[in-house]
């Protein structure tokens, strides 16, 4: 109930973000209760715009920064600038929580568990942050850039609408050991 009628995810500021995937304005936001930090890349005019290309992505060091071969979610994440980049329009949250330590730390006490991408259990706190930076960034509408179709439970409680749920094509890397090491 809190999340839905609070709002503690608070603008810090934005900039120009030029990537490789093309320019893009990036907007910084803080989680009010809990002091974590968390990322809106926004490409166009979004606000007010119906319906909106969306991907929401949680923190993986492993799969987005070091392309872990266990797992999709960062190509999934690159896949999702590319499609923004041609489509010229849409929005990228990424949720960065300080308890993405202790997932870290599980990998290497369990190391005999290689599949990380299985999704990490995700509450309905996670859901509202996204939804408020979702609706601080002006959208109502969105089209869900997502290979993990589930249901989003409790989102219209902050005005926002997943009208379509698109899947992401991902080309599967395969190290070559010639020109990879």
């Amino acid at each position: 109930f809190r999340l839905m009628n609070e709002r503690f995810v608070k603008l810090l500021d934005r900039m120009h973000f030029n990537s490789e995937f093309g320019d893009f304005d990036l907007h910084l936001f803080r989680n009010e209760l809990e002091g974590d930090l968390h990322l809106a890349f926004v490409k166009g005019d979004v606000r007010g715009k119906e319906p909106v290309l969306v991907r929401v992505q949680k923190e993986s060091v492993l799969n987005d920064v070091f392309l872990s071969t266990d797992g999709q979610a960062g190509n999934e994440l690159r896949n999702s600038f590319r499609i923004i980049e041609q489509v010229g329009q849409g929005v990228i949250v990424y949720l960065r929580f300080q308890r993405q330590d202790e997932l870290l730390l599980q990998k290497f006490r369990s190391p005999s568990d290689k599949d990380t991408d299985l999704p990490h259990p995700v509450d309905f706190r996670d859901y509202g942050i996204g939804a408020q930076i979702l609706v601080g960034l002006g959208l109502h509408e969105i089209k869900l850039l997502t290979n993990h179709p589930k249901k989003m439970v409790g989102l219209e409680g902050f005005n926002l609408n997943v009208v379509e749920q698109i899947p992401i094509e991902v080309e599967e890397w395969v190290p070559n050991s010639a020109t990879d090491g």
